[in-house]
């Protein structure tokens, strides 16, 4: 790809990107930083909603709904397998390791 075609393609997603960023403030009046902190909140709320097992690749089940990877009754069905699969005794485990190593 020639610098110039990169050159455009950057311009007109970053200009898209600008576009849909003004209008979110416009509607929300929050700047990008605060939206996204608030949308990182709203995704650990429903991680909780489900009961999605602490597990990031588990979490990451969510993601893929929410990115469009997969549709809502495949994600509540891969979560009940996570929760199957899901040792609290290992994760306890996982857990008290990550802290000693702080």
């Amino acid at each position: 790809m020639e610098k110039q075609e990169v050159t455009k393609i950057l311009a007109e997603s970053l200009r898209s990107l600008t576009i849909k960023l003004d209008n979110l403030y416009a509607l929300t009046r929050m700047d990008a930083y605060e939206y996204l902190c608030e949308l990182d909140a709203l995704r650990h709320l429903l991680y909780g909603l489900l009961d999605v097992p602490p597990w990031e690749s588990d979490e990451e089940i969510v993601d893929d709904y929410l990115q469009g990877k997969i549709d809502y009754d495949e994600m509540l069905s891969r979560i009940a397998e996570a929760q199957k699969a899901f040792d609290p005794n290992t994760y306890a485990k996982y857990v008290k390791a990550v802290s000693d190593n702080e």
